[in-house]
Order: C-alpha cells, then structure tokens, then sequence
C-alpha cells in the first residue's frame, strides 16, 4: 500500500485483524512503498512519512509489529 499519508483507521484496523488471526508472537511485517511511478512499484518512501507509520505502529503496542521501507528511504 503506498505510504502517501498516514495510516487509516481502517488499515490499523486489518492490522489488529492479522494479530488476532496471527497470534500474539508472530511477526508482522509492514512494507512500505512510496507513490509509485510510471516505471516501478517500489519507489522510496519519503522519511517523514515513514516517521508517522513508525509512531502509529509503535503506539499499538505490539513488538512484533515492524515497519519496514520496501523500495528504500527518500531523504
């Protein structure tokens, strides 16, 4: 899912889903793409964006839920 704008409360809600269905200690991991382009899906995420997935993830509670830039971090 492109990382455009901080995560919907219903994408968090699929997250609390995955856990429920998961597990308490299975790992999720969360990748992050930014806008894609004309030329390829895995384009760098810019970092504030990154910032605001981290610190809604974070703020779940969860320690096994990780986030992670798929097509590697636009400064």
């Amino acid at each position: 899912m492109p990382n455009v704008s901080a995560p919907i409360l219903e994408t968090l809600g699929f997250i609390r889903q995955a856990r429920d269905i998961m597990g308490p200690e299975s790992v999720i991991l969360i990748g992050l793409i930014g806008k894609p382009g004309a030329d390829t899906l895995f384009t760098p995420v810019k970092k504030e964006n990154r910032q605001v997935w981290k610190q809604k993830i974070n703020a779940m509670g969860d320690p096994y839920l990780q986030v992670q830039p798929l097509g590697g971090i636009h400064e």
